[in-house]
């Protein structure tokens, strides 16, 4: 699994901050080739969104990238620093921030819903292993910030 994310610096707004979940941590960090499929296979999932569906899995992708499942295994180790389910939670887990910070009175079970997760069960445990706090804690943290900004 990947280490915690950063959150993202445009939350507040909405907007994604994608590219920091999987770029590559060195230039040389493999062949070109690997490396631009990784970068299309990615592009596509963000710019369609395709990590919000609950049903997403690695075989979407090998459909999608035309690759063998050792290859696009191999691929998300090598550029996301991670599994492929550590891959798709991560970028879950940072458009879940961006609905927290863009709509706070959404409810906690919505934002893990329409941020692809089955279940409330794997989000808290997904948030709190990457950010530190569970994701009432971080509600209310961020509604206590907003507060305090206001006056």
């Amino acid at each position: 699994m990947p280490e915690a994310l950063p959150m993202p610096e445009d939350a507040e707004n909405g907007a994604l901050a994608s590219e920091e979940v999987a770029e590559p941590c060195s230039p040389d960090a493999g062949s070109v080739p690997d490396k631009e499929l990784f970068e299309r296979i990615h592009r596509s999932i963000v710019d369609k969104k395709l990590f919000l569906d609950p049903s997403f899995s690695r075989e979407h992708v090998i459909k999608l990238g035309l690759i063998n499942k050792n290859k696009a295994a191999k691929l998300f180790r090598q550029f996301a620093h991670a599994n492929f389910n550590g891959y798709v939670n991560a970028l879950r887990l940072e458009y879940a921030l961006s609905l927290m910070h863009s709509q706070p009175e959404m409810p906690i079970k919505a934002v893990a819903y329409d941020a692809g997760f089955n279940s409330i069960r794997t989000f808290y445990r997904a948030f709190e292993k990457a950010y530190g706090k569970t994701p009432a804690e971080y509600k209310v943290s961020l509604s206590d910030s907003l507060t305090a900004s206001k006056k």
